[in-house]
């Protein structure tokens, strides 16, 4: 009997070692299966595209590979990149399932949760998931060469979106005032001789005329490409946005337009914004309110203070603005019906695009309320220099 307890307490002391010190080639056998399956995750993972891999294909093997309960993957910064059988409120408390092994890996942290019966854990383990964690950083990177390669094809479809868009404008809207030009221009080269002082400043008037709209198309479409290549910049202070809306009218008024009535609230505070920017809109916004209105109608331009802010409306009464066309009239290249629909008002289509765009950059969002009929009123806010200082 002596014989046989002494080889029952052998037994049982190498049964207790190889539970909670086992040799390199028992922990070698007992993870042999995880260690396949992570190599095939690797496999796959390297040829998906899917970040929530990570955490779908890797998390359960690393945390099988030790005995964990659960896992968690988490950036330098502490982002949460994947979690598995835990909450990521959990992750952010530290507050998970059993004790917690953080293992610094070179795009963060993995955290794995081990139970009392986890039979071992230890600096083998940690190397283990150090280096599943040099994989995932390969992947990651991956990932992120992924998005970036998305990100400039789609930023190619766009530019090759405008770039069509403005073929076909130059094919409609270049092609019409070039011919203009030049031919009144060789009529004036073959007939002037013969021509009297009034029909020469007629024929003038109307090469100016189209040379001007060529000159706004072209410097629309390249403000557009600034906007969309990210190079309109903004220089932004405080200004008198009363004095820049009387300077507006008086400038109007002085090539004999339409009447402009000025409506300004009594001590208004500064604005704050780039008062070349804002100068534009409202030239814009003017502009639009005399071209479809008649010349004998009256066009409003109103500056109130409205909470905390400066809201600036451009009102005409004129033809007014289809309700199918007020979804659609700030897009690029957009063309505005006549109420009948008989035909689209002249007009590269870019200039409210550009206007709503600097108004966003103001913090605020140009809007439209139109009746077809009785005109359109156009309105935005800009920050007053002191809400801009808060």
């Amino acid at each position: 009997m002596s014989v046989l307890t002494g080889l029952v307490t052998i037994a049982s002391a190498l049964a207790f070692f190889a539970g909670y010190l086992p040799p390199p080639i028992l922990r070698a056998w007992w993870r042999a299966d995880s260690q396949e399956a992570i190599r095939n995750a690797t496999i796959a993972l390297m040829a998906t595209s899917s970040r929530q891999d990570l955490s779908e294909t890797f998390l359960p093997h690393i945390a099988e590979l030790v005995g964990a309960r659960a896992a968690a993957m988490r950036s330098k910064d502490g982002a949460i990149l994947g979690t598995w059988r835990v909450t990521p409120e959990a992750v952010s408390s530290s507050d998970g399932q059993g004790e917690a092994f953080d293992v610094d890996v070179p795009f963060g942290t993995i955290t794995v949760w081990t139970t009392p019966y986890t039979p071992f854990f230890g600096t083998e383990e940690i190397n283990s998931i150090r280096s599943l964690g040099a994989v995932i950083e390969l992947a990651l990177e991956r990932y992120e060469a992924i998005a970036q390669q998305q990100a400039i094809a789609e930023r190619l479809v766009a530019v090759n979106q405008l770039k069509n868009e403005f073929v076909a404008v130059v094919a409609h809207d270049l092609r019409s005032p070039m011919s203009v030009i030049s031919g009144f221009a060789r009529t004036l080269d073959h007939q002037w001789e013969l021509m009297g002082d009034d029909q020469k400043r007629e024929i003038l008037t109307i090469i100016a005329e189209n040379t001007e709209s060529l000159a706004v198309l072209v410097e629309d479409v390249l403000q557009v490409a600034r906007i969309e290549s990210g190079d309109l910049h903004y220089d932004m202070q405080t200004f008198d946005i009363v004095g820049l809306a009387s300077r507006i009218v008086r400038d109007f008024q002085s090539l004999g337009r339409q009447r402009i009535q000025l409506d300004v609230e009594v001590e208004l505070p500064q604005a704050f914004g780039d008062q070349d920017r804002i100068w534009q809109v409202l030239t814009n916004l003017v502009t639009n309110a005399m071209k479809f209105s008649d010349e004998a109608e009256v066009v409003e331009l109103s500056v109130h203070q409205a909470e905390g802010m400066i809201q600036v409306s451009v009102r005409d009464r004129g033809i007014g603005i289809k309700p199918a066309d007020q979804a659609h009239v700030f897009d690029k290249f957009s063309r505005i019906e006549t109420v009948d629909g008989s035909q689209r008002v002249k007009g590269t289509g870019l200039g409210l695009y550009i206007c709503q765009t600097v108004v966003r950059a103001h913090g605020g969002e140009l809007t439209v309320d139109s009746t077809p009929g009785e005109g359109s009123t156009f309105a935005f806010t800009i920050p007053t220099a002191t809400e801009a200082a808060q």
